[in-house]
């Protein structure tokens, strides 16, 4: 049997599906799977992968991937695969190609995609109803299982990597994420305003302007880095004495996190993280620090002081390593 992967975000791109995508990919074929990776097309993609990945091209591929990925995957599926998407759009075009070939589907949610409302309802329970569903946090199992489609939470592939060295202070905090609305950007440069400390954003998007506009109005000492590749990110969190995720949700309260990779990933190199109760932010901090209102700057500052230590980071990464793992990913999706 072959593993074919669908889906928009692959190396070189950054990010929570990309950085699950890869790390699946590649223990399936250290499994001795056969494997086929379909992925937008991009400069670099598929440099420096030992299994197929194949770039999916289509003019505005924003709006119309579902529909370049539906015809790449008519093209390349047979009677002996078993299809993976990433997320359920990358398989609205190609469910029907599936159940013709009575071959697996399998589907993963990681977050917008299922905490925002879907533009294609119909297509969402076409796509949906007979796929094998996996949810990357117990957050979004939780609704999925509201809509009377039952499904599976998997670990998340992140293993443990060389650490930091043990802090002596918390005197640089960092947030990693794409500089989105939902983000909590703000959030956080209003905290390493109030608490004096420099800080490191790693991240590009549409509010880094504006980002970058408000620590200088509020003298913060914030550095952006702008987006890094992932071996990168992870050196970048190894100078963080903390890293922090605090998103938001919109006014209809659509659109939480559905995990925060980048917390697990900075406890994969031993760095304490700080989250809030928003989605399945609090899965991703484990035994870290949950502010229970962001926004009340004061407040949520003396929590962080009054909790580190240097010992924390050792925690998260312990912690990391006996709950997630690629390995422990991959047993559950085969299982």
């Amino acid at each position: 049997m072959r593993w074919v992967l669908a889906t928009d975000d692959f190396p070189p791109v950054s990010g929570g599906i990309a950085t699950w995508t890869e790390a699946v990919a590649g223990e399936l074929h250290r499994r001795g799977q056969p494997v086929l990776v379909l992925a937008r097309s991009r400069a670099g993609l598929g440099k420096n992968h030992p299994y197929d990945v194949r770039g999916v091209l289509g003019p505005s591929f924003g709006a119309w991937g579902p529909r370049w990925m539906g015809m790449s995957l008519w093209k390349h599926l047979t009677e002996k695969d078993r299809l993976l998407c990433t997320t359920w759009p990358m398989a609205l075009h190609a469910w029907e190609r599936t159940a013709r070939l009575d071959i697996g589907l399998d589907v993963t949610f990681h977050g917008s995609d299922l905490t925002m409302p879907a533009r294609d309802t119909r297509g969402f329970q076409n796509v949906v109803e007979g796929a094998n569903r996996w949810a990357i946090s117990d957050y979004l199992r939780g609704l999925l299982d509201a809509r009377a489609m039952p499904a599976t939470t998997l670990p998340a592939p992140i293993d443990p990597a060389p650490a930091r060295q043990r802090p002596t202070e918390c005197g640089h905090w960092g947030l990693v994420a794409r500089a989105a609305p939902l983000k909590g950007i703000e959030r956080f440069i209003r905290l390493v305003a109030q608490a004096g400390v420099r800080a490191t954003i790693v991240g590009d998007g549409p509010v880094l302007h504006a980002s970058q506009k408000l620590a200088r109005e509020l003298g913060a000492d914030v550095s952006f880095t702008g987006a890094l590749p992932r071996h990168s990110v992870l050196d970048a969190m190894r100078t963080m004495d903390l890293c922090c995720l605090l998103p938001t949700t919109d006014r209809l309260g659509t659109g939480a996190e559905g995990l925060g990779f980048t917390l697990l990933e900075a406890a994969s190199v031993g760095v304490p993280v700080v989250g809030c109760r928003t989605g399945g932010v609090p899965e991703a901090v484990g035994p870290g620090l949950l502010l229970e209102d962001p926004d009340d700057v004061d407040a949520s500052v003396q929590a962080i002081v009054d909790w580190w230590t240097p010992s924390h980071g050792a925690t998260a990464r312990d912690w990391l390593a006996e709950h997630h793992g690629v390995a422990k990913t991959v047993d559950v999706l085969t299982a």
